[in-house]
């Protein structure tokens, strides 16, 4: 839901800046058969701005649902599943261009870069306790504040907690 909502929201936010910033009046027809139209149209407007959304959105969609499904089909959470989500969700982006070498193109190019970003630094995840767990590094004791040194000495019974 996360992805597929953001998806929406992203896809939005770029057919409203698209629609804005088109060079004539977004129209669905024209006026009198053959003059330019003097302003845009409501309708016309409301699918320039929804087409974005819903692309984007299925996109996100697809990608979450792939890399959950490839999750938990091997049971493993590494790179190799942000990588089959990548594939899945190029190939739904490529399916706009309905030819088959765009869609191999961008499924192949947008797998590797999902690979990659998940497969690189940690810090580009968003929970960084996710991370921590995931590549066995917990943070170091000298990071915790004077106070719970203090409380944790006064309690006891806390102290290896």
């Amino acid at each position: 839901m996360k992805a597929s909502g953001l998806g929406l929201f992203t896809g939005g936010f770029y057919g409203s800046g698209a629609a804005a910033w088109a060079p004539e009046p977004v129209a669905s027809d024209r006026k009198f058969g053959s003059g330019a139209p003097v302003k845009s149209d409501l309708k016309a407007l409301t699918r320039a701005i929804v087409r974005p959304a819903v692309w984007f959105g299925i996109v996100g969609a697809s990608f979450a649902a792939s890399e959950c499904l490839c999750e938990a089909a091997r049971n493993k959470k590494d790179s190799l599943n942000s990588g089959f989500g990548g594939l899945v969700a190029g190939a739904v982006m490529g399916s706009v261009t309905r030819r088959v070498d765009f869609m191999a193109a961008t499924s192949l190019a947008s797998g590797i870069l999902m690979f990659g970003v998940d497969f690189g630094r940690p810090s580009f995840t968003y929970d960084k306790e996710t991370v921590h767990k995931r590549y066995d590094v917990l943070p170091s004791k000298h990071q915790e504040s004077e106070a719970l040194a203090a409380l944790k000495e006064k309690y006891q019974r806390f102290k290896d907690n």
